[in-house]
């Protein structure tokens, strides 16, 4: 993409281990790529979500329109 900005943002990794302790690992991620259409939603989450299911494909249910709705949805309340 040539116009995408850049973007910062920081990762927590929890190890749910059988035995204690448990580890947390924060990571700085210096980089990320804005959703702001819904082919870039459709090119990064749901192609992100295909290749990571069983099936090849993404969950119907989830769209850009959908999660447009919902952040408006929260907005107004």
């Amino acid at each position: 993409m040539p116009n995408a900005r850049t973007l910062g943002y920081s990762v927590l990794y929890r190890f749910n281990l059988d035995h204690k302790p448990k580890w947390i690992i924060g990571l700085d991620v210096g980089h990320g790529i804005p959703i702001e259409t819904a082919e870039d939603f459709d090119a990064w989450v749901r192609g992100a979500r295909a290749e990571l299911s069983d099936g090849g494909t993404p969950p119907p249910d989830v769209t850009y329109q959908k999660i447009v709705d919902l952040a408006r949805q929260i907005r107004n309340h």
